[in-house]
């Protein structure tokens, strides 16, 4: 009778074993399985990001156009007074390239400081916002807080962005995205324009530094132009039409002035 009791006793502990044994295989079998699933789920993930190409960017990750010059070959028109598109005066002028320039009021009268072909054509304007002056003078282009004589081509813009190579943030707006339009007055006194299709204007300064960094120039000075719906930029490869009419153009010709 004991041995059969105790071999009544051992089935009974091998069966709970094995049960126990069969339970703990089947949770590892799941995790297993569930671990699998998510390595399997990642994989394709990354594969299928792997695919996709990005757009080249720039910081905000937003369009970027831009030119460069020599200051001999800039011309500043007004058009204030014929509301022509950028594309009508492009091929009118014989522009190689150009961009929208200053202000305007609710009149369509340019505002603040105006010059064009040696002539004042409008007075200054005390602004916060227009607080700098960009110009040709002795075939060399400025940005600059103050006006000056013998200026063959000049306006009034603002507000200023980069200051001798300082960036001036501490008063510019950091939460209305907009088009934007920018100056630049290189290290080496060259000119280069640059449109950005949104951007807040404390985030310029870093968006044009990195630019510059990527293709070989340093940023002097840098000055804010109209922007919004009268932000407008064309090259010989590509365009950037304004939605609603610009003040003024700053055109390179290619002629000498």
């Amino acid at each position: 009778m004991t041995s059969i009791f105790l071999v009544g006793v051992r089935k009974t502990v091998l069966g709970t074993v094995t049960i126990v044994l069969m339970k703990q295989l089947y949770q590892y079998v799941l995790i297993i399985l569930i671990i699998l699933i998510v390595v399997t789920q990642n994989t394709t993930k990354k594969e299928k990001v792997a695919d996709v190409t990005p757009t080249p960017t720039i910081k905000n990750d937003k369009p970027i156009v831009w030119w460069r010059a020599e200051a001999k070959d800039l011309i500043l028109i007004d058009n204030t007074k014929d509301l022509k598109s950028s594309k009508q005066l492009a091929s009118e002028a014989g522009c190689l390239a150009g961009i929208n320039a200053f202000y305007y009021d609710q009149n369509n009268k340019p505002l603040g400081w105006l010059v064009i072909n040696n002539q004042l054509n409008n007075k200054s304007h005390k602004s916060n916002l227009l607080n700098g002056f960009l110009y040709v003078k002795n075939n060399r282009f400025y940005i600059s807080d103050k006006m000056t004589k013998g200026v063959i081509y000049g306006h009034q813009a603002g507000p200023t962005l980069i200051s001798n190579f300082k960036f001036q943030i501490s008063n510019l707006d950091d939460l209305v995205a907009d088009r934007r339009s920018v100056a630049i007055q290189t290290e080496d006194d060259q000119t280069v324009f640059v449109w950005v299709e949104e951007a807040t204007l404390a985030g310029l300064p870093e968006i044009l530094t990195k630019l510059a960094m990527e293709n070989g120039f340093t940023v002097k000075n840098a000055i804010n132009l109209d922007g919004g719906n009268s932000s407008a930029i064309w090259t010989e490869e590509e365009s950037r039409r304004e939605t609603f009419f610009a003040g003024g153009f700053w055109c390179k010709s290619g002629v000498l002035q």
